[in-house]
Protein backbone atom coordinates (compact mmCIF):
# COMPACT_ATOMS: atom_id res chain seq x y z
CA UNK A 1 0.00 0.00 0.00
CA UNK A 2 2.77 2.58 1.06
CA UNK A 3 2.07 6.28 2.17
CA UNK A 4 0.07 6.97 -0.82
CA UNK A 5 -3.20 4.79 0.35
CA UNK A 6 -6.04 5.98 0.01
CA UNK A 7 -8.88 6.60 2.78
CA UNK A 8 -10.74 3.53 1.63
CA UNK A 9 -7.57 1.79 1.83
CA UNK A 10 -6.95 2.30 5.08
CA UNK A 11 -10.35 1.81 6.90
CA UNK A 12 -10.13 -1.58 4.82
CA UNK A 13 -6.76 -1.84 6.44
CA UNK A 14 -8.10 -1.11 9.88
CA UNK A 15 -11.25 -3.24 9.49
CA UNK A 16 -8.85 -6.27 8.54
CA UNK A 17 -6.62 -5.63 11.76
CA UNK A 18 -9.65 -5.27 14.22
CA UNK A 19 -11.40 -8.55 12.51
CA UNK A 20 -8.50 -10.46 13.50
CA UNK A 21 -7.64 -11.38 9.56
CA UNK A 22 -4.63 -8.96 9.28
CA UNK A 23 -2.05 -9.40 11.85
CA UNK A 24 1.52 -7.84 12.55
CA UNK A 25 4.16 -10.50 11.74
CA UNK A 26 7.45 -9.45 14.18
CA UNK A 27 10.74 -9.67 11.69
CA UNK A 28 13.48 -8.94 14.31
CA UNK A 29 13.81 -6.84 17.59
CA UNK A 30 17.34 -5.25 18.67
CA UNK A 31 18.31 -5.72 20.86
CA UNK A 32 17.44 -9.14 21.89
CA UNK A 33 17.75 -8.40 25.34
CA UNK A 34 18.86 -6.30 28.59
CA UNK A 35 19.17 -5.69 31.97
CA UNK A 36 17.31 -6.72 34.68
CA UNK A 37 16.97 -2.91 35.92
CA UNK A 38 15.17 -1.96 32.82
CA UNK A 39 15.33 0.98 30.63
CA UNK A 40 16.26 -0.43 27.29
CA UNK A 41 14.73 0.61 24.07
CA UNK A 42 13.97 -2.14 21.59
CA UNK A 43 13.71 -1.26 17.65
CA UNK A 44 11.19 -3.98 15.72
CA UNK A 45 11.00 -4.34 12.35
CA UNK A 46 8.02 -5.58 10.85
CA UNK A 47 6.73 -6.05 7.61
CA UNK A 48 4.31 -3.10 6.34
CA UNK A 49 4.70 -0.93 9.15
CA UNK A 50 4.60 2.38 6.97
CA UNK A 51 1.00 1.14 5.94
CA UNK A 52 -0.86 1.63 9.19
CA UNK A 53 1.06 4.64 11.07
CA UNK A 54 -1.82 7.10 10.44
CA UNK A 55 -4.31 3.90 11.13
CA UNK A 56 -2.84 2.73 14.40
CA UNK A 57 -0.55 6.03 15.71
CA UNK A 58 -0.36 4.45 19.19
CA UNK A 59 1.40 1.02 19.29
CA UNK A 60 2.39 -1.00 22.32
CA UNK A 61 5.07 -3.46 24.00
CA UNK A 62 4.56 -6.32 25.76
CA UNK A 63 7.64 -8.00 27.75
CA UNK A 64 5.98 -10.76 28.85
CA UNK A 65 2.80 -10.20 30.74
CA UNK A 66 -0.02 -7.31 30.95
CA UNK A 67 1.85 -5.80 33.69
CA UNK A 68 4.92 -5.24 31.06
CA UNK A 69 3.27 -2.82 29.13
CA UNK A 70 5.43 0.11 27.40
CA UNK A 71 4.45 2.82 24.75
CA UNK A 72 5.91 2.69 21.61
CA UNK A 73 6.71 5.11 18.69
CA UNK A 74 7.30 4.78 14.96
CA UNK A 75 10.66 5.52 13.92
CA UNK A 76 12.85 5.53 10.23
CA UNK A 77 15.07 3.04 10.09
CA UNK A 78 17.05 0.56 7.77
CA UNK A 79 15.07 -2.23 5.80
CA UNK A 80 17.37 -4.88 8.13
CA UNK A 81 19.88 -4.11 11.43
CA UNK A 82 23.24 -3.02 10.67
CA UNK A 83 25.77 -5.26 11.80
CA UNK A 84 29.01 -5.23 13.62
CA UNK A 85 31.49 -3.88 10.83
CA UNK A 86 28.75 -1.61 9.44
CA UNK A 87 29.20 2.38 10.47
CA UNK A 88 26.31 4.40 11.74
CA UNK A 89 25.19 5.80 8.34
CA UNK A 90 25.98 3.26 6.01
CA UNK A 91 22.60 1.38 5.64
CA UNK A 92 19.59 3.83 4.04
CA UNK A 93 16.74 4.88 6.34
CA UNK A 94 13.86 4.67 4.44
CA UNK A 95 12.30 1.67 6.31
CA UNK A 96 9.26 2.02 9.11
CA UNK A 97 10.30 0.21 12.65
CA UNK A 98 8.68 0.80 15.89
CA UNK A 99 10.80 1.66 19.12
CA UNK A 100 9.50 0.35 22.40
CA UNK A 101 9.84 2.99 24.65
CA UNK A 102 12.25 2.02 27.78
CA UNK A 103 11.85 -1.73 29.09
CA UNK A 104 9.90 -1.92 32.60
CA UNK A 105 12.29 -3.65 35.31
CA UNK A 106 11.82 -6.95 35.57
CA UNK A 107 12.86 -9.04 39.06
CA UNK A 108 14.56 -12.27 37.99
CA UNK A 109 16.84 -12.70 34.75
CA UNK A 110 14.82 -14.95 32.36
CA UNK A 111 13.52 -14.74 28.66
CA UNK A 112 10.19 -14.16 28.13
CA UNK A 113 8.05 -13.23 24.93
CA UNK A 114 8.18 -9.76 23.40
CA UNK A 115 5.48 -8.77 21.51
CA UNK A 116 4.13 -5.69 19.62
CA UNK A 117 0.46 -4.49 19.50
CA UNK A 118 -0.55 -1.74 17.06
CA UNK A 119 -3.75 -1.32 18.09
CA UNK A 120 -2.74 -1.29 22.01
CA UNK A 121 -4.95 -4.72 23.17
CA UNK A 122 -2.77 -7.15 21.87
CA UNK A 123 -5.59 -9.13 20.44
CA UNK A 124 -3.80 -8.28 17.07
CA UNK A 125 -0.91 -10.01 17.33
CA UNK A 126 0.63 -13.18 15.73
CA UNK A 127 4.28 -13.62 16.70
CA UNK A 128 6.36 -12.57 19.61
CA UNK A 129 10.20 -13.17 20.09
CA UNK A 130 11.86 -14.21 22.95
CA UNK A 131 13.39 -11.29 25.31
CA UNK A 132 16.37 -12.08 27.29
CA UNK A 133 16.60 -10.21 30.56
CA UNK A 134 19.61 -10.33 32.75
CA UNK A 135 21.69 -9.41 35.70
CA UNK A 136 23.49 -6.64 34.80
CA UNK A 137 27.47 -7.07 35.00
CA UNK A 138 29.77 -4.77 37.71
CA UNK A 139 33.24 -4.05 37.83
CA UNK A 140 34.42 -5.78 41.45
CA UNK A 141 38.50 -5.42 41.04
CA UNK A 142 41.06 -3.70 38.83
CA UNK A 143 44.59 -4.93 38.51
CA UNK A 144 46.89 -3.34 37.90
CA UNK A 145 44.88 -0.51 39.75
CA UNK A 146 47.95 1.34 37.99
CA UNK A 147 50.23 2.19 35.14
CA UNK A 148 52.36 4.52 33.31
CA UNK A 149 50.90 8.10 32.28
CA UNK A 150 51.78 6.96 28.28
CA UNK A 151 49.61 3.97 28.67
CA UNK A 152 49.92 0.60 27.00
CA UNK A 153 48.89 -1.21 30.26
CA UNK A 154 46.45 -3.99 30.45
CA UNK A 155 44.15 -4.24 32.59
Amino acid sequence: MGSKATDFEKKDLKKRYQEGDEKLIIQSIVPRGGPTTGGTNVYVRAEGLEDVVDIFPDPKCRFGGNAQIVSANYITCSKRPRTFYEGEHVTSKNYTCIVCESTNPNNKAEIIAMSVSLSGKFDDIQSSLPYRYYTPGYISNIYPRYGPRDGDTYV
